[in-house]
């Protein structure tokens, strides 16, 4: 279990935090006392003036306002290891990059690509539907009528370029990486 920990002065962020990173998803959502020690191994989120801050992490805080798939995706990389292997590239999460591995080149991904692919990687080859997509990575309900995810998958597909139709597969109602 990946616990994260929210300073309890900030109900809505937990809140918001708890409904998002939830059990099923091998997360549980805690609030702690400013001046309180967070349990070891977990992620302490606060909400400074001068941004929302994530410990250990990044020493820069992320502005506000902010959204809150943003906020899931740089929680979820500090869990996530640090390199993983997706077909022929190394995906480095916490540098929201891809590396070829014959090649070398590096492929920048925005924080909404970066989200998906950990999301398609943590599924370890398994379907993800398409309104899980949308819930996890834009907090989106189910029935919302909307082509983002198939707009960012088919962004995602160029990047990955002549592998792309091999490694990213559209499966039923959903999207998964080939093994």
């Amino acid at each position: 279990m990946r616990l994260v920990a929210v300073l309890a002065d900030d109900d809505a962020l937990a809140r918001a935090l708890g409904e998002q990173l939830t059990v099923e998803r091998g997360y549980s959502v805690r609030p702690v006392q400013a001046g309180a020690a967070p349990p070891p191994g977990s992620v302490l989120v606060a909400n400074t003036p001068a941004g929302v801050t994530l410990s250990p992490g990044p020493g820069h805080p992320l502005p506000v306002p902010l959204r809150l798939s943003t906020l899931i995706a740089r929680i979820e990389a500090e869990f996530a290891p640090a390199q993983r292997i997706v077909g022929a590239f190394t995906f480095e999460p916490n540098d929201r990059a891809l590396t070829h591995e014959l090649t070398g080149a590096t492929v920048r991904l925005t924080e909404l690509e970066n989200a998906i692919l950990l999301r398609l990687v943590d599924a370890d080859g398994d379907v993800v539907e398409r309104e899980r997509l949308l819930a996890e990575v834009w907090g989106y309900s189910a029935d919302a009528n909307t082509h983002t995810v198939e707009t960012h998958v088919w962004r995602l597909r160029q990047k990955l370029g002549d592998e792309a139709a091999e490694l990213l597969v559209t499966d039923g109602g959903g999207y998964r990486l080939a093994a």
